[in-house]
């Protein structure tokens, strides 16, 4: 009898053991089936994730471009740095020599940038205008001389970032691990030029902050990267800021767009 019970514990266990191989198999065999892909998504899937070869002109192109010099068009220097970045990935020509020549040419056609007193100055303006929109008004009017001489210097880079946020079809391309990428730091130095300019104006402020609240909201609701989204989400903010204090001085009331 004892006999006859281990043979049966033996062949439950044995079943089991069969049972759970058996699973396994149809479990491995499901998960290597090909699955029709969801609408959702088919929808994320699209060409401009991926390298494009054969694309000309792209909208990204102008902001990876907008560092160019003035005689540059930002699609071309933007055009030549995202092929060029993609091919040293695609044919693992990231070495020292290529990698030389490549950054050589995009800084000849580049523009200088800012000085170290710039740099120092814009990154106070971004210091103060993070703490309150009063402390960064006061600054503006403190340094207004040298931003009067930035803002005409950077005429043209400022141009081309109003034209850029005017794009209603702009889409973030994917670029390699390895590329350099759009120069977010000088974007956002134009930024704040702008917001300089705007509080310099000796006209109604309120107004001119809202337009361009409104330019950045509608620019917002393109196919952005994450590092794109988080600027401009910090851009609305600012200028919501700023407005609120230009409007208990000018008692001038003004209605902006939700955000969605």
């Amino acid at each position: 009898m004892r006999g006859w019970s281990k043979n049966r514990l033996w062949l439950w266990s044995l079943g089991i053991l069969v049972g759970i191989a058996i699973l396994l198999v149809f479990t491995a065999k499901w998960l290597c089936t090909d699955q029709p892909l969801t609408d959702t998504a088919n929808k994320f899937i699209q060409p401009d994730l991926i390298y494009r070869a054969n694309v000309q002109q792209h909208s990204y192109f102008y902001l990876l471009g907008i560092t160019a010099k003035d005689e540059v068009h930002p699609q071309a220097l933007g055009r030549y740095r995202y092929h060029r970045e993609w091919a040293n990935y695609i044919q693992d020509q990231n070495t020292a020599e290529n990698l030389q020549i490549d950054s050589g040419l995009s800084q000849k056609l580049s523009r200088a940038g800012f000085s170290e007193q710039e740099k120092e100055l814009l990154e106070n303006l971004q210091m103060r205008l993070a703490n309150s929109a009063e402390q960064f008004s006061a600054l503006v009017v403190e340094h207004k001389k040298s931003l009067h001489a930035l803002l005409e210097r950077e005429r043209i880079p400022l141009q081309r970032f109003s034209d850029l946020l005017e794009h209603q079809d702009y889409i973030s391309l994917v670029i390699p691990p390895q590329a350099v990428g759009p120069d977010y730091r000088y974007i956002q130095n134009l930024q704040l030029l702008k917001l300089a300019h705007i509080q310099l104006d000796s006209g109604s402020k309120v107004q001119d902050y809202a337009q361009q609240f409104h330019q950045v909201l509608d620019f917002s609701r393109n196919r952005l990267s994450l590092v794109e989204k988080m600027l401009l989400q910090n851009w609305l903010s600012q200028m919501i800021d700023l407005i609120r204090i230009e409007q208990k001085n000018e008692s001038n009331p003004v209605m902006l767009n939700n955000l969605d």
